[in-house]
């Protein structure tokens, strides 16, 4: 089963897929050549996460101070 997932991960990018697939395609691991880095940095510029408005930072400092006054 392993070996399928490896496969699988093998047959294409999935740049921005999840957070679990770039761990796996190797976001931490250090790029020994110019192709490597390239792709990390390819990887890291897709990823699909969406900036925070001040809505949300509000709601999450009113969040944590609800929590610190338990």
């Amino acid at each position: 089963m392993i070996k399928d997932v490896i496969d699988l991960l093998n047959t294409a990018d999935y740049y921005g897929e999840s957070e679990h697939i770039d761990i796996a395609k190797g976001k931490y691991a250090l790029p020994y050549s110019w192709k490597d880095a390239w792709s990390k940095v390819k990887r890291h510029a897709k990823r699909n996460r969406k900036p925070m408005s001040w809505k949300d930072v509000w709601n999450k400092l009113k969040e944590y101070k609800w929590q610190i006054k338990r």
